[in-house]
């Protein structure tokens, strides 16, 4: 994306542009290996959020892929509302 002469924002596209076709958000239990301490938090488990994306690209070519991150990081937020 790039300003135009009037300094609106135009989309250009590439090649390489893909858009999401389908998604999936799965919620995982996680449990450590062993416990983390981190201040004053020990951490023994943590749900992890799981998403499976499916994109498409201009020439109508599909692809599918994973990520994943933890949810409610007990390090980052230790108050006693969390």
């Amino acid at each position: 994306m790039h300003p135009n002469l009037v300094g609106e924002v135009v989309h250009v596209p590439k090649e390489t542009d893909v858009s999401p076709v389908a998604a999936a958000l799965y919620f995982l239990p996680v449990e450590t290996r062993g416990p983390l301490k981190f201040g004053p938090e020990t951490l023994t488990s943590v749900t992890c959020a799981r998403v499976r994306l499916r994109v498409r690209d201009r020439r109508g070519r599909v692809a599918e892929g994973w990520g994943e991150t933890p949810l409610s990081v007990q390090w980052v937020w230790p108050s006693p509302l969390s």
